[in-house]
């Protein structure tokens, strides 16, 4: 039965707002080892499939954003960051 993978974003993780000065943010999935591939998607938009261990970098433009990752078992989880002007 699927269930969720964490997600980490740097520079913040799980940060609710960030600054637009950041020009990437780094995208990384916490998956069980039995995981071969994790699939990234920026606002429903598919952006890339990548090895569990594999770095993956976004840079946001301003405004909110859904972050969502899934494993080639169906697990998956998401979180929505506003990328703020300051």
């Amino acid at each position: 039965m699927p269930g969720t993978i964490d997600i980490a974003l740097s520079p913040t993780q799980r940060s609710q707002s960030l600054n637009q000065n950041y020009q990437k943010i780094l995208l990384d999935a916490s998956a069980p080892n039995d995981v071969k591939y994790i699939y990234w998607f920026i606002d429903s938009e598919f952006i890339a499939k990548v090895e569990p261990k594999k770095r993956l970098f976004f840079t946001p433009c301003q405004g909110k954003h859904r972050i969502q990752c899934l494993d080639d078992k169906g697990r998956g989880s998401s979180v929505v960051i506003n990328v703020c002007e300051r």
